[in-house]
C-alpha cells in the first residue's frame, strides 16, 4: 500500500490544533455510541473528508479513537490502514473490522512497522502467524512470538528455524511460550545458538 504524505494544515499550527481537537471529540463521541443515527452518518462523511484532506495530527487522532470501534465503515478503516505508519498501526493492532485476508494483504505489501502492529493483535490465527513468519523480518517474528495470545503452528516454528539463525533473543522468546510442540523443542536443541543481533 502506498504511504500517504502529510497534508496541511500542520498539527502544530493554531488551525491544525483546533481541527485536531474537533476531530478527537467527534471520533470519541462516535466510538462511544453517543451520536444519533443522523449525526453518525454526518460524522462518517466528515471522517472521509478529513482522511482525504486533513493533516497528519488529525488522521492520527482518528486512528487512535476509531481503532477500537466495532461499527466504523469499512472504507474508513481501510483508508486508515493505507496511511503512514503512525496512523495505520493503531488500527492494524486493534480494529476488529479488519479481516484476516486484509491483514495478510498488508503483510504482503507493507514493511516492518505495520507488520509488527499485526503481530501484536489480541487474536492472531495460525494462518496469520505463518504469514508473519514468512515475512522473514526478525523484529516482526520476535514481536509475534512475544505475543502469547498468538496461535503459532508447529510447521511455522520449523520454517522459522530454516529461515533465521536462532540468536539468544529469539531463542528466549520461543522458550518463554507455553505448550511448545515436542518437535519444536527437539529442533531448538539441535540448532547451534548464535549471538544476539545488534
Amino acid at each position: 500500500m502506498p504511504q500517504r504524505q502529510q497534508r496541511k494544515p500542520k498539527a502544530g499550527s493554531k488551525s491544525g490544533s483546533a481541527l485536531r481537537r474537533k476531530a478527537e471529540r467527534l471520533a470519541r463521541d462516535y466510538a462511544g455510541g453517543q451520536l444519533a443515527v443522523a449525526a453518525r452518518v454526518q460524522a462518517e462523511s466528515q471522517f472521509r473528508q478529513w482522511l482525504q484532506a486533513a493533516g497528519l495530527g488529525v488522521r492520527e487522532v482518528l486512528a487512535q479513537k476509531l481503532s477500537a470501534a466495532s461499527d466504523v465503515p469499512r472504507d474508513v478503516i481501510m483508508a486508515l490502514v493505507g496511511d503512514v505508519d503512525t496512523v495505520a498501526t493503531p488500527v492494524l493492532e486493534g480494529s476488529v473490522i479488519l479481516r484476516e485476508d486484509d491483514l495478510i494483504e498488508v503483510l504482503r505489501v507493507s514493511h516492518a512497522e505495520k507488520q509488527k502492529a499485526i503481530a501484536r493483535r489480541k487474536s492472531v490465527s495460525r494462518r496469520l502467524s505463518a504469514a508473519l513468519i514468512e515475512s522473514g523480518d526478525r523484529e516482526v517474528i520476535v514481536t509475534l512470538i512475544g505475543n502469547h495470545s498468538a496461535e503459532i503452528p508447529e510447521a511455522a516454528y520449523l520454517r522459522l528455524f530454516k529461515m533465521l539463525s536462532l540468536d539468544d533473543r529469539l531463542r528466549q522468546a520461543i522458550q518463554a511460550r507455553s505448550g511448545l510442540p515436542a518437535a519444536v523443542l527437539s529442533e531448538m536443541r539441535q540448532v547451534e545458538p548464535k549471538p544476539a543481533s545488534p
